[in-house]
């Protein structure tokens, strides 16, 4: 019977290590899952960054065409100042605004030197 008893402790205990080391996990899987977790609160944090940035660039997009908008208005408050004709003060218009550079020139001249610079535009046109 000895033998017996001593088989069945084996067995018994045996049975117990089998049991506990399925209910622990591999190291492995830990690993993986803390990565998985780690990968998405990544892609969680870039899209919130994504998203930041997208209404970053809207607001800058929409101050440029405001400031456009804006200097496009004081050229033309300026133009027609200036007791030029109305289709003079158009065509210059739509040459100083097709070429940018014009725009802070014009903007910088004195009234006398305005009337000089569309003329010659108009000229070159």
């Amino acid at each position: 019977m000895g033998d017996e008893e001593e088989s069945l402790n084996q067995t018994s205990s045996t049975n117990s290590t089998l049991s506990s080391r399925r209910k622990r996990k591999k190291p492995s899987d830990n690993i993986s899952e803390g990565l998985g977790k780690l990968a998405e609160s990544f892609d969680k944090m870039m899209e919130k960054s994504n998203e930041q940035v997208e209404k970053i660039v809207e607001v800058i997009v929409e101050s440029g065409r405001k400031k456009e908008h804006d200097q496009h208005n004081f050229t033309w408050e300026e133009l027609t100042r200036l007791e030029i004709p109305v289709e003079v003060c158009i065509d210059a218009l739509d040459i100083i605004v097709a070429k940018p550079w014009t725009v802070s020139i014009f903007n910088s001249l004195s009234d006398e030197k305005k009337v000089e610079f569309v003329m010659s535009l108009l000229r070159k046109k």
